[in-house]
């Protein structure tokens, strides 16, 4: 199983996704979406997708939670 966690970016900073589990720590958050994705059934790929997007591209620490909240939700 794959555990991510989202932590949002201050100013100047790049976003952060930890992941615990099967893959080893990726640097760039284009990448650490494709490990998540490649873990996930192809039927829910795209959604998935879109919800990774919004968090790492919260504004705020707290939205980035909360985005991982309503991410994480189905699956638990």
């Amino acid at each position: 199983m794959l555990t991510a966690i989202a932590k949002a970016p201050k100013a100047g900073e790049n976003c952060c996704l930890i992941f615990i589990g099967a893959t080893s720590e990726q640097r760039c958050c284009f990448h650490k979406t494709g490990n998540v994705l490649n873990a996930m059934p192809k039927s829910v790929q795209a959604k998935a997708k879109g919800h990774l997007h919004d968090i790492w591209q919260a504004e705020t620490r707290v939205d980035a939670e909360a985005a991982f909240d309503f991410f994480v939700a189905p699956m638990a």
